[in-house]
């Protein structure tokens, strides 16, 4: 008689067709980056160590514009304790075949996954399938600011000390490569 460990996936809950977790990263313009997470926690009465597993020859999940920051390490948990699995999503080019997914035009579906495994626990396994969509805009407006937002910020105007007037830099940036 004994315990296995065990580990409950808290976010996100979506699944698809084939029962993978799905984290969709959502629509996001080439050259930015988004962040995701996949949350774990140890409901268990045991410590349960995590796997984190890419498939093998992982240039998809690459080449798909993902990456997932604990792929190929393990991770402790402490009964109650929990855990986010990090995964960006880094568009950068136009790809081949996406996940299926019909976009709209200048648009492209990205499609990738990994495994997440308890050890010592042999029932534990969950796939995670990772999908977004990227596009590319043929005028992109860039304010300087590093921010991946499409707000400019103007800071704010003290009008007691007679400020009047606010400025901002835009740079207009053709984003269409011939």
């Amino acid at each position: 008689r004994g315990t296995l460990p065990t580990v409950t996936l808290e976010a996100p809950l979506d699944r698809d067709e084939a029962g993978a977790v799905v984290l969709d990263i959502g629509r996001l313009q080439r050259g930015r980056t988004r962040d995701g997470a996949v949350t774990l926690r140890n409901n268990g009465i045991v410590p349960a160590t995590v796997l984190v597993e890419l498939p093998t020859g992982m240039e998809h999940v690459l080449a798909q514009g993902f990456s997932v920051k604990q792929a190929g390490t393990s991770v402790a948990l402490a009964p109650g304790e929990t855990c986010s699995i990090a995964v960006r999503f880094a568009p950068k080019n136009v790809v081949e075949s996406g996940g299926g997914e019909e976009v709209e035009a200048g648009e492209d579906a990205h499609a990738a996954s990994f495994t997440i495994r308890v050890m010592y626990n042999p029932y534990e396994m969950q796939t995670v399938s990772l999908k977004a969509v990227s596009f590319t805009n043929d005028v992109e407006i860039d304010d300087g600011d590093g921010d991946a937002d499409d707000d400019v910020k103007f800071g704010e105007l003290n009008l007691a000390k007679g400020e009047t007037e606010l400025k901002a830099t835009l740079t207009l940036r053709n984003s269409l490569q011939h």
